[in-house]
């Protein structure tokens, strides 16, 4: 596995994965390749084409999106050990990275095991019916919300069978930060859909909410409902790392400290 390590932070570009002193950092999927892309060709310029291109790869995209892209990635890495920019806009052609970077080979086992992103457990989904036979509609969003959030490299997801193992007990057991319940309420032509992101640390809701859907296509629907709280819930995740991530990064200051200088991550940062 290639490590990739500038000032405090180690990129691991084979599991898509930010380091600072050994802790994770909360990066999207699209400034995951950015960085990969700008880090892998140290102090040259990058055109914004082939940023773009790595970002989002076979869409066309604004420019603009490129910027605001860039924008977060300075915000979250901060300053240099000079007070200046880690990732330089070179005009009119597009950006480069003006840190210093150095890699290595290490096993991939070694990473495995000390594997400290956040871990993410998906329980079962609960179901009440009308109809007997029903539960296959609860296990298939729960396994389509799993597939989901799979896609994204900065978390773990606690496997199927495990997170299944434990329908009726408490995700902390596996160690999972974050729990994501849900039930499914059948009735008719007509299916309730409820879900809620928890932090098993301290039990506090980061996101609930409620569909309503017409009973037509059943892997349509699954389809439909994995989106839509996959969606919904990776800000959330990304909001409360940030959060963390601060934290840690600005000693004793306390959460309102925080808010009141703009350090907090609003939704629209993330």
């Amino acid at each position: 596995m290639q490590r990739l390590t500038f000032g405090p932070f180690m990129f691991e570009s084979a599991r898509g994965v930010l380091l600072r002193d050994g802790r994770p950092m909360p990066v999207n999927q699209k400034g995951i390749r950015l960085l990969a892309a700008l880090l892998l060709a140290p102090g040259e310029a990058v055109s914004k084409t082939a940023l773009m291109d790595a970002a989002w790869p076979g869409t066309a995209v604004e420019e603009s999106n490129l910027s605001v892209q860039i924008a977060a990635l300075r915000k979250l890495l901060g300053a240099d050990h000079d007070g200046g920019e880690w990732i330089a806009t070179v005009p009119r052609v597009g950006y480069r990275f003006a840190g210093a970077v150095s890699g290595a080979d290490t096993p991939s086992e070694s990473a495995d095991a000390a594997d400290v992103r956040p871990l993410i457990a998906v329980l079962p989904f609960g179901i009440v019916s009308e109809e007997p036979g029903k539960e296959y509609l609860a296990d298939g969003i729960t396994n389509d919300i799993i597939t989901a959030l799979a896609r994204y490299r900065w978390f773990r997801i606690v496997v199927r069978g495990s997170a299944f193992a434990l329908r009726d007990k408490a995700a902390d057991q596996l160690g999972a930060r974050y729990a994501l319940h849900g039930n499914v309420r059948h009735a008719r032509e007509r299916l309730r859909i409820s879900a809620q992101l928890i932090d098993t640390r301290d039990g506090a809701h980061l996101w609930a909410e409620r569909y309503d859907l017409a009973m037509a296509d059943v892997f349509a629907i699954q389809d439909e409902i994995a989106e839509r709280v996959v969606g919904a819930i990776e800000p959330e995740l990304l909001k409360s790392e940030s959060r963390l991530a601060i934290v840690r990064n600005t000693g004793n200051m306390t959460a309102w400290d925080l808010v009141r200088q703009g350090m907090v991550f609003s939704q629209g940062d993330a």
